[in-house]
């Protein structure tokens, strides 16, 4: 957090480095074509318009094909320009047949022949052999040899090549990228980026934009792009976020939610690009609830209220808030994870942002999703309750307890998850010294010392004093202290916190 801040914010931002979490960790979600899709697309179609099937070993049926295979095999090696064309006419019709299985053909010999057949003069030849590589990538196995063996190396130089060229090779480039992180280096290092970006530029055709854009998705999971590069490609992705093709809108989605995972200068690039033109546009974008563009936008967003006070002002202002609400309900759950992680990131530091997600009316669904089964939602969940806790003042932590907050996690104490488990404990501490900040005045926190020993949470705690882990054994202890100390200071009587004996 930058910028000039009162003592009491600087000392509240100290450690927002383990409340604010960017998803560097994370899983990125990359679109890989499946096999219907190839076999719809690519199905014998000719790769040229002049380009016809007239040779009669393409009406063979595929088991009769088959049979010649060493025929194909040898012209790939040797034959004519002629003959090397045909031979991968065959070797495609064979690679999608539905009862010749590809393991059956496909060794690192003829992807040897068929990456040596991408690397020539003729337009049709490099197309067919790009063509017949896309259909390669289908199998991890069989991906992984044609990257082995220069696949890459010579698709690249084919991106400034014929319409065709550009297409087979962008289609199996894609491929390749979405497959691995190895394959993407590989990429960087070949310099695709520049031919890439000018094929995106030049408005090519809806097949061409959607196989470039996504392997631009996957290019930026690699953190190896400089300020320089992200400026360059920006106006290139804020025009991308008009298209009406929605794998196009997905994809560029993900590049903006990948390149915010870099850190703070690339997420100020991207707010402040063209007067927010970008940021103002992703709200848009997820107020309209296209399933399946907001997982990376909120992403975006989430990364976005990891940074500095004004970038969360701002995403506030845009009214991302009642659509977080709204999302915290959604079917799926990975939806409901990445709301709960990125109000995480808005609730931890500053109270005017927890009051703004409290007049959005949050804090119930929040707790309701301490609830649910799925341990990933409780836990990102319980992180954004805790950072109320955190980071709220006595009124505000009264609020969440007023709404239900210190049930759900008691319950969480029970949980096998190390990490949880520590931010559970620390949300409860900072609960119960609220309480004692306000002289016991405030019903909601008044109740909580009652409340933990009423469901169990003394059983909880006790049981914690045995962890394995140091932090978590101590954190337990110092609650207990916590709750003792406050039953003294309120007159009651002493509490016995010997080991089983935990009572008021």
């Amino acid at each position: 957090m930058k910028g000039g801040k009162s003592r009491s914010e600087q000392c509240m931002a100290a450690d927002l480095e383990v409340g604010k979490r960017r998803r560097h960790a994370s899983t990125v979600s990359l679109r890989v074509r499946n096999r219907s899709e190839v076999v719809n697309v690519k199905r014998m179609q000719p790769l040229e318009p002049n380009d016809s099937f007239t040779s009669p070993l393409l009406q063979l049926r595929d088991e009769e094909l088959f049979q010649r295979f060493h025929q194909i095999v040898e012209a790939l090696a040797q034959g004519s320009r002629s003959e090397r064309l045909l031979a991968l006419k065959c070797l495609r019709k064979l690679l999608l047949s539905d009862v010749i299985p590809n393991d059956t053909i496909v060794n690192r010999d003829i992807c040897v022949l068929v990456v040596s057949s991408a690397q020539t003069d003729d337009a049709c030849v490099n197309g067919e052999a790009a063509a017949c590589l896309g259909i390669l990538t289908e199998s991890d196995a069989h991906a992984q040899y044609i990257a082995e063996v220069g696949c890459i190396q010579a698709l690249v130089p084919l991106l400034t090549r014929s319409p065709g060229e550009a297409e087979q090779a962008l289609w199996t480039l894609a491929s390749l990228g979405a497959k691995c992180v190895k394959s993407r280096e590989v990429l960087l290092a070949c310099d695709v980026l520049k031919p890439l970006c000018d094929i995106i530029s030049l408005q090519p055709p809806q097949a061409v934009l959607k196989n470039a854009v996504w392997l631009l998705s996957s290019l930026t999971t690699i953190p190896q792009f400089s300020s320089s590069v992200v400026e360059h490609i920006l106006p290139i992705l804020a025009s991308l976020l008009h298209e009406t093709d929605e794998d196009i809108l997905v994809d560029s989605c993900w590049c903006l939610a990948n390149l915010t995972d870099y850190g703070s200068a690339e997420i100020s690039l991207i707010s402040s690009y063209a007067d927010h033109m970008i940021i103002k546009r992703l709200a848009d974008l997820l107020a309209s609830a296209l399933v399946p563009t907001i997982v990376p936008l909120l992403r975006v967003f989430g990364n976005m209220a990891s940074g500095p006070t004004a970038d969360v002002d701002y995403i506030i202002s845009l009214d991302v808030l009642p659509m977080m609400c709204y999302l915290l309900a959604h079917q799926k759950k990975a939806t409901r994870k990445e709301v709960c992680w990125a109000l995480s990131n808005i609730m931890a530091g500053s109270r005017h942002h927890i009051q703004m997600c409290f007049e959005a009316n949050l804090v119930p669904p929040l707790v309701a999703s301490l609830q649910v089964y799925e341990v990933e939602v409780k836990k990102e969940a319980a992180w954004a309750l805790c950072n109320c806790a955190k980071y709220g003042t006595p009124e505000q932590i009264n609020y969440l307890v007023m709404h239900g907050v210190v049930v759900p996690l008691l319950e969480l104490l029970r949980s096998p998850d190390k990490e949880l488990l520590l931010v559970v404990l620390e949300g409860l501490r900072y609960i119960l010294e609220a309480n004692m900040v306000t002289g016991y005045q405030m019903e909601g926190l008044h109740q909580v010392p009652s409340l933990i020993q009423s469901h169990g949470g003394i059983e909880f705690l006790e049981a914690l004093l045995e962890h394995q882990t140091d932090l978590i054994h101590e954190a337990a202890g110092s609650i207990i202290d916590t709750i003792e100390k406050g039953v003294e200071e309120e007159g009651g009587c002493a509490v016995d916190v010997s080991p089983g004996c935990f009572r008021f």
